[in-house]
């Protein structure tokens, strides 16, 4: 299709008439749930669970894993990223907020399947797992966490390892 294909001012692009990319979809369902859920408006659960299930449907990892050492690659794959992560674990907030244990530990376990390096949702397992009285498996959550970043070569940050030590002291 002709039309999908946009130049304007020496720029190539996709027209979003005529085309749809992963990305823009991504894009789409993570600012349903930010506009949902960071404004404080409700949420129906079922839509919470549809937009899960999206998110995580899309999030395929890094954005162009194969252009790992192209610089204009990086800005939009830590922004999308970051945007998921964020999303994914205002989700697992939401069923906190709700009292929801069960749906808020599925969220972050999914989360960490999703993107095995993204500490927010260590972090959020392990606090949720302490509220639960389940300090020993969020001790070990901790301990996933380490060994998944440490396959990267960066160690866990000063927040998370906050957690880890509050959860010690408490043990």
């Amino acid at each position: 299709e002709d039309r999908a294909l946009v130049l304007h001012e020496g720029r190539l692009s996709l027209s979003r008439r005529y085309a749809w990319t992963d990305v823009w979809a991504l894009e789409a369902a993570v600012g349903e749930v930010e506009s949902s859920l960071a404004r404080g408006r409700w949420l129906e659960p079922a839509r919470a669970e549809a937009l899960l299930e999206r998110l995580l449907d899309l999030y395929r990892g890094e954005f162009l894993p194969a252009e790992e050492n192209a610089p204009w690659a990086l800005a939009p794959r830590s922004r999308l990223r970051t945007r998921f992560a964020r999303a994914v674990g205002a989700l697992g907030l939401y069923w906190e907020g709700r009292e929801e244990w069960a749906r808020a530990r599925i969220c972050y376990e999914r989360g960490i399947d999703a993107d095995p390096g993204a500490e927010p949702f260590y972090r959020g397992l392990m606090q949720l797992l302490d509220r639960m009285g389940r300090r020993a498996e969020a001790l070990e959550v901790f301990q996933r966490c380490r060994a998944a970043l440490s396959a990267q070569g960066v160690e866990p940050a000063a927040e998370t390892r906050a957690v880890y030590e509050r959860l010690v002291a408490a043990a």
